[in-house]
């Protein structure tokens, strides 16, 4: 059986060899040191063979290397660091890009006195400055209501769609690609409902994961009803699998009962669900 090289031995199986007094008593090992790259012999006056760099015990299971083959095993190594240290370096760039996107004017978003080229009225009466190329670009279903508007209104954009009370953290993430826990612990709903309208899916994931982390046997059947709207699939799987280690006491509360009457196809495809789960 193979085993892992212990740190600081360096012999070969083919290159070393025990070597044993008349009476069978094994007192030396000859080895390839890679630091001098140079055979040595070395003697153990207790009949055990240890490494000579952290004094583990060996034994002839051990995988070991020639020095052709240590060497081969150093220039992958050395390769190995050098991409990381290249990964390491993308990163720390993607990281000062993403700064640099991420730095706006809080102006552009928050109201009327903003540089933006389009006003954002939502249904509640308030204005959002904004930029259409930003809107475009993040959304595809901003783009299409930019290019279908009327030439009367040009320079206004009605969301009728959208709780207002979200309205201004889900413009900020389309700028900043940013929402902060404070508003996903209040709207993460909302949002996710949102994300899913103008099709944003890293607003969508992060919703996803947030409401997962949230998920509980009270609220499994609501999450169910939740992901079945928005088309969240890691909501889905976390809400069936909450739903199935209780599904007696759940399937006989009121919530599940409410459910049956509102979305009776989403309560269906639920118990199909927990049948499958539990008979497989």
């Amino acid at each position: 059986m193979a085993v892992a090289t212990p740190p600081g031995f360096y012999g070969s199986q083919r290159e070393g060899k025990l070597m044993g007094d008349p009476s069978g008593h094994q007192s030396s090992y000859i080895y390839f040191d890679s630091d001098s790259s140079t055979l040595r012999a070395d003697s153990f006056s207790d009949g055990i063979l240890r490494c000579k760099g952290c004094n583990y015990i060996l034994s002839a299971e051990h995988v070991t290397a020639c020095r052709y083959c240590m060497g081969d095993l150093n220039t992958k190594n050395k390769k190995l660091r050098s991409t990381l240290h290249e990964l390491e370096e993308e990163l720390l760039r993607l990281q000062r890009d993403l700064s640099f996107l991420r730095t706006w004017d809080e102006e552009l978003t928050n109201s009327t006195s903003g540089t933006g080229d389009i006003t954002l009225k939502t249904r509640d009466g308030n204005f959002f400055k904004a930029h259409q190329l930003i809107l475009a670009s993040r959304s595809p279903v901003f783009k299409r209501l930019l290019d279908e508007r009327r030439e009367v209104d040009k320079g206004v954009l009605t969301v009728h769609d959208m709780n207002p009370d979200i309205f201004a953290p889900f413009l900020d993430f389309l700028y900043t690609a940013q929402v902060s826990n404070k508003v996903l612990e209040k709207n993460a709903s909302d949002l996710l409902a949102a994300a899913h309208m103008y099709s944003i899916p890293s607003l969508k994931s992060i919703c996803e994961g947030f409401i997962c982390q949230q998920m509980s046997r009270d609220n499994a059947v609501a999450m169910v009803e939740l992901a079945c709207k928005y088309d969240a699939v890691s909501i889905r799987e976390a809400a069936y699998d909450a739903v199935t280690m209780t599904y007696r006491d759940i399937l006989a509360c009121p919530n599940f009962k409410k459910l049956l009457e509102r979305e009776p196809r989403i309560a269906a495809d639920m118990l199909k669900e927990i049948l499958l789960r539990t008979t497989a």
